[in-house]
């Protein structure tokens, strides 16, 4: 494809400078129309248009997607900087309004965190007549932090963890851990050695937890002479739930979580002692004053405090 001596810029609109954007970081025309919240045709279309417009292929198809041209790969921060400058531009001087807006904001999160804040959340807009679309996606604690500093995701929740470098962050919810079983586990009868049987059993960790609960309870185990006996790592407490419901091995989750669980899991207190947790909102500095990530922060706050105060009174 023959690259045009001079970019009609009249055959540029933000469409297909969103779709750009989204090509380059999903690598893959079908995530890329999820992200946007459009079909893959109309993805595919917008990006035949950008390809006559630059007169180069931009994205060339691979077996797992699609692989940026070098033309693209030189394009991508300063397409990624315009649409955020556009977007400022568009609400600079005015207060957002979520029932005008179509804006796609994309959040990560646990399935803890879905649970408790998203139903509630989505019931709250629905009730307020907000018109934005919100993308969840799993949180990839070991890149959440970069990802929201790249702009690839607005906002995180996230365990509070020692090391924010370029974040703010906001309290959530106060959490504390239980022991999980299933409903009558012959392990758990009420006369047992608690740390005898919590040793005894086969548990389920969550490796891919951040920070690393697991390390921490191990090390716990071991100062009274113990260890734990792992036999299963799950990247999903809802997994995880199923699993224990339906054999002898045990767990520890979050407490609020435990209870949504109550039909099929018994709660008991752990045995040996282990810290709770905050569990907290992320985003990136240059998006403190940004109008409509400042509404949805509010938004997420007051939902999670309702969530987590009326999971309480439900325990008590």
């Amino acid at each position: 494809m023959s690259k045009p001596n001079r970019i009609d810029l009249r055959a540029l609109d933000i469409g297909m400078l969103r779709t750009f954007d989204a090509l380059m970081r999903e690598r893959s025309v079908s995530r890329a129309a999820a992200r946007l919240f459009l079909s893959q045709p109309a993805v595919s279309g917008s990006l035949a248009k950008l390809r006559r417009t630059f007169g180069d292929p931009l994205f060339k198809r691979t077996p797992h997607g699609v692989s940026p041209t070098p033309l693209a790969l030189s394009m991508a921060d300063a397409v990624a900087d315009l649409l955020l400058r556009m977007g400022r531009l568009l609400e600079n001087g005015h207060s957002f309004d979520p029932t005008s807006s179509d804006r796609i904001f994309r959040i990560a999160g646990s399935d803890y965190s879905s649970r408790l804040i998203l139903a509630p959340l989505m019931a709250r807009l629905h009730a307020t007549n907000a018109s934005v679309r919100i993308a969840w996606e799993p949180p990839q604690f070991h890149t959440l932090f970069e990802r929201i500093r790249r702009g690839d995701v607005d906002l995180g929740c996230a365990p509070e963890p020692s090391m924010r470098s370029g974040l703010n962050s906001a309290v959530l919810f106060e959490e504390h851990f239980v022991l999980v079983t299933r409903k009558g586990h012959p392990g758990f009868t009420g006369h047992e050695d608690p740390l005898e049987a919590f040793c005894q059993w086969p548990h389920v960790f969550f490796g891919f937890r951040y920070p690393n609960i697991e390390s921490v309870l191990e090390d716990s185990v071991a100062r009274h002479g113990r260890h734990c006996l792992v036999r299963l790592s799950m990247p999903s407490f809802d997994q995880a739930a199923d699993v224990i419901s339906r054999s002898d091995m045990i767990s520890v989750f979050p407490a609020r979580l435990a209870r949504l669980f109550g039909d099929r899991l018994q709660t008991l207190p752990l045995p040996v002692h282990l810290e709770g947790y905050r569990s907290c909102l992320y985003w990136d500095r240059g998006t403190e004053d940004d109008p409509g990530l400042r509404w949805l922060r509010e938004e997420i706050r007051q939902v999670a405090h309702t969530a987590a105060e009326a999971a309480d009174t439900l325990a008590a």
